[in-house]
């Protein structure tokens, strides 16, 4: 006997990796700050570690990437700096099927780890708040993946059973976080090709063949 195709109430997309890249320069950029190039990968790991507890909204990002930026005598200010964090490429096809669903009545959901300066962008200059029904940041919930607590607090925002929900996301802890509260949840990352996604969705019974 054929598995039932569950129904699915809402989906939710990670953004980077699954609905967005970093732009071409990102990474050059961000190397660029440091004032010490024989050392950026060290920069770049205490700038990452400054970000981490900014995702649950305990520091604000400007004022932990400015203490790291003062340790390194770098000449960027803070608010300079975070503009590399706005280098971002929204993925066309991805978009598409995001419309595709909400057109079918299916609520879409960003689900998404972001320090408050990085949602803010995303929400208003992305216009990522028109783009989908939910918005989910990590900032905002106070709780980031794979935490359990994060997929609980969207749960109940959205105020369905765990069951009637899938979440796409390009890290397999995640994934696996999601299916452990009882979500539907499959791993996908745009290097995958666009078509892998739109196959997830179609097993699902989320587009048409």
């Amino acid at each position: 006997m054929a598995k039932a195709i569950p129904r699915i109430k809402v989906v939710l997309l990670d953004a980077d990796g699954v609905l967005q890249q970093p732009g071409c320069n990102w990474q050059s950029s961000l190397e660029a700050l440091c004032a010490d190039p024989g050392r950026s990968r060290e920069f770049l790991a205490e700038v990452f570690a400054a970000e981490r507890p900014c995702l649950t909204g305990a520091q604000d990002f400007a004022e932990a990437l400015g203490s790291v930026l003062s340790k390194w005598g770098c000449t960027a200010t803070a608010e300079e700096a975070l503009s590399v964090w706005t280098l971002i490429d929204p993925d066309p096809h991805a978009m598409r099927l995001v419309k595709g669903l909400r057109a079918r009545g299916i609520r879409v959901a960003l689900a998404s780890n972001q320090q408050s300066r990085r949602a803010e962008f995303m929400s208003e200059r992305l216009r990522y708040s028109e783009s989908f029904d939910h918005l989910f940041f990590s900032c905002h919930l106070g709780h980031a993946k794979p935490s359990l607590n994060f997929f609980k607090a969207c749960l109940e925002r959205l105020d369905v059973r765990a069951n009637e929900a899938l979440f796409i996301d390009d890290h397999g802890e995640n994934v696996a976080a999601a299916r452990y509260v009882g979500m539907h949840a499959e791993v996908f990352h745009l290097r995958d090709g666009s078509s892998r996604l739109s196959s997830i969705l179609l097993r699902y019974g989320l587009t048409d063949a």
